[in-house]
């Protein structure tokens, strides 16, 4: 049986002939753009091998997006014709927003308080904590470190009584409140009532977070332009919302 041609390195610079095609390299000069540094090199470096500046994304990140629109999802329960594939599998493979095993990821599942603390914990890079402040987070439990971390930096509150209540459910604007207090550093903008077909349902106390992730060009509103505030989000939805933040 021959040898895929595609996936030689012909140049040996540390890309396969197939990708060079995919980047307009040459697969037969290991350094296209004459610099002294191997194509494969520049992609890893998140240069362009071409010295050419490419409009919005590096070369790797290009080629990054193509292997993963050409690959199966990593869950039997993703459609890759979803709207949600393409952030899923962005942040399964980085390890950001994992999978419940099984080869599932349950995209319709809610998303609870202890979810989106330990999502957030992994974009940090899992920093560790030595402090426990609630009775109901147990030494070992798989968000133990997350809530920790996450109440260490004001992040989030407990629920009263020495109490996090991990497995509660969160509302929308609830959890734009947590990646505002994550994310957005006190940072003020001003709130426009016209942002969403449904302002009027937003809680005083959750505008300058709604405002902020709106400006940001967090993924916030559904089809008919309503943010949905007092809605339960789902594992697709919270995927959609945080890739945003995540890179």
């Amino acid at each position: 049986m021959g040898t895929d041609i595609f996936l030689e390195d012909t140049d040996n610079d540390g890309l396969t002939d197939g990708e060079e095609v995919e980047l307009g390299t040459d697969p037969t000069q290991n350094d296209s753009d004459g610099d002294k540094v191997p194509d494969g090199e520049e992609i890893a470096r998140q240069s362009d091998p071409l010295d050419i500046k490419l409009v919005g994304e590096s070369a790797a990140a290009l080629l990054a997006k193509e292997k993963t629109s050409r690959r199966d999802s990593l869950y039997n329960d993703v459609n890759k014709d979803d709207v949600y594939y393409r952030p899923i599998q962005k942040l399964s493979d980085t390890g950001v927003f994992k999978g419940v095993g099984e080869g599932l990821f349950k995209p319709d599942q809610v998303v609870n308080r202890a979810v989106i603390v330990t999502v957030l914990h992994r974009i940090e890079g899992e920093p560790k904590i030595a402090n426990n402040a609630f009775y109901d987070v147990l030494e070992g439990s798989w968000y133990y470190n997350s809530v920790s971390w996450a109440f260490e930096n004001n992040i989030v509150n407990g629920m009263g009584n020495g109490l996090f209540s991990p497995e509660v459910e969160l509302t929308k604007e609830q959890i734009i409140a947590i990646i505002y207090r994550y994310k957005g550093n006190n940072e003020k903008v001003k709130f426009n009532p016209n942002s969403f077909a449904d302002t009027d349902q937003i809680s005083d106390w959750a505008k300058d977070a709604v405002a902020w992730a709106n400006s940001k060009g967090l993924r916030l509103a559904n089809e008919d332009g309503m943010l949905m505030p007092k809605s339960s989000v789902t594992r697709k939805e919270l995927a959609y919302i945080v890739e945003k933040i995540a890179y």
